[in-house]
């Protein structure tokens, strides 16, 4: 067990310490003892001046609503839900980081829109179930293949063999790794959304993502 965490710690290792430590702060901002409400998230939105021109323009979207368009942060914010604003504030973050050491793999387009479609996907099913952890399942659906990158970032030609073996199944991948790697991608997106801090409720769901969740 020690040999699989400190080969996850070499590879986390790679990803900017300095970045790791800003996102820390973000998400203790966002998600700490005393969670960020409107106006703390848009004070923070203030620091990512690239996204809050993004979501200014996608609070003033038809389907925000009508009326006087949202001009600064906090009403933006307001108007896209806080947990909304939040957890993209987050994966918008994380992909940031993530995409700074990866940029060696191909095909990164088309993880992040998988990723992408995936986290809405499963907003969408939450919101019919129970609309007060959408923002989290979204998070859940966009990151949970996130240690795929990292380990393809380090391991290129080994992994992509491993990637053609899979055939695109996402159970069997996490099997192949296993067996080659005595680890898989939830360990590491699990080491690396532990470290940041992130809500256990969060890690524990993408932990799982593989399994059968518990009854209660």
């Amino acid at each position: 067990m020690r040999e699989i965490q400190d080969t996850i710690e070499s590879l986390l290792g790679e990803l900017s310490q300095t970045a790791q430590k800003r996102l820390t702060r973000i998400a203790s901002r966002l998600y700490g003892a005393d969670p960020a409400g409107p106006m703390e998230t848009a004070r923070l939105l203030e620091d990512l001046p690239t996204l809050a021109s993004r979501l200014i323009r996608v609070a003033n979207k038809v389907h925000h609503g009508a009326g006087i368009s949202a001009t600064n942060l906090q009403a933006a914010v307001i108007r896209l839900g806080t947990d909304r604003t939040k957890s993209l504030i987050l994966a918008h973050e994380i992909a940031e980081l993530v995409s700074q050491a990866t940029q060696r793999v191909s095909d990164t387009g088309i993880f992040w829109q998988t990723s992408l479609t995936r986290g809405s996907l499963a907003r969408a099913v939450a919101i019919k179930r129970n609309s007060r952890v959408a923002a989290m399942a979204f998070l859940v659906g966009f990151l949970q293949d996130l240690g795929v990158l990292l380990i393809a970032a380090r391991q290129p030609r080994e992994y992509r063999s491993l990637l053609e073996r899979s055939e695109g199944c996402s159970l069997r991948l996490a099997v192949l790794e296993w067996q080659s790697l005595n680890f898989n991608h939830i360990h590491v997106v699990v080491a690396l959304l532990a470290r940041l801090g992130l809500p256990s409720l969060l890690v524990e769901a993408i932990g799982r993502h593989h399994t059968n969740p518990p009854v209660g």
